[in-house]
């Protein structure tokens, strides 16, 4: 993110590629692992796993960053999304896929549900309290519903 804020559309592209790359060799061990020692401290556990949403709406005018980057970054959204969904499916969790909640809610939306850029930057591209409430609790809700169905 800080490369995409601070530098050009070519340096956030490539490296929005290498993040893609180590999501797609590097982090489905890394989730297994996780998955598999939470499933070996608690075996009968309903896990729900959330996603991420898309940062941005692509629009003709919004301030901040180009359309170039907010493509690569709401790819690499999608990528990351595709790689922990299938690691939770693996794992036998429930998966979430908040998108659907935050459409219309992303960043040059005009009802952003998502910070942009802030000081200190930790909470830069986090959703927003009214993110969380309307868009993470309704998915959490809704899957654990789902989850509890599929093991009574």
């Amino acid at each position: 993110m800080q490369t995409c804020v601070l530098q050009s559309n070519a340096s956030c592209q490539s490296r929005v590629t290498q993040a893609e790359t180590y999501m797609k060799n590097t982090l489905p061990g890394q989730l297994d692992s996780l998955y598999g020692k939470i499933r070996a401290k608690s075996p009968s556990a309903r896990v729900v796993v959330l996603g991420y949403p898309r940062l941005y709406v692509i629009v003709d005018w919004c301030a901040g960053l180009s359309n170039t980057k907010r493509t690569a970054l709401n790819h690499a959204a999608d990528t990351l999304d595709t790689v922990v969904s299938a690691a939770a499916g693996r794992a036998g969790f429930t998966w979430s896929d908040v998108r659907d909640e935050f459409s219309g809610h992303e960043l040059c939306s005009g009802d952003d549900w998502l910070n942009a850029v802030t000081i200190p930057i930790g909470s830069s591209y986090h959703p927003t309290a009214l993110g969380h409430r309307s868009g993470y609790l309704p998915a959490l809700t809704g899957s654990a519903s789902l989850a509890l169905q599929k093991q009574t």
